[in-house]
């Protein structure tokens, strides 16, 4: 199982990121919408429909807070990129 023992639907990886691309898989393929915040809380992508894959090119390395928007409810994850 490479979910987490939270009870999140969701998995988040690589995390922390070294590329351009973090993939989100939802435990059970649903479709869902991703937020993704810098820590001062300013949106800084918003993507609908996701089916796996958010480009993160433009983000610079730090931290960010992932919100993850489902039938089943909000997820929160912090991310890292490197």
């Amino acid at each position: 199982n490479d979910f987490d023992n939270s009870g999140s639907n969701f998995r988040v990886y690589p995390n922390p990121v070294f590329g351009n691309v973090v993939n989100i898989i939802s435990k059970n393929n649903d479709v869902f919408e991703v937020n993704i915040f810098n820590l001062s809380g300013k949106l800084i992508i918003s993507n609908k429909e996701v089916n796996g894959q958010i480009n993160i090119s433009n983000l610079k390395s730090g931290v960010y807070l992932i919100n993850i928007k489902s039938y089943y409810g909000n997820t929160n994850k912090k991310l890292i990129v490197k």
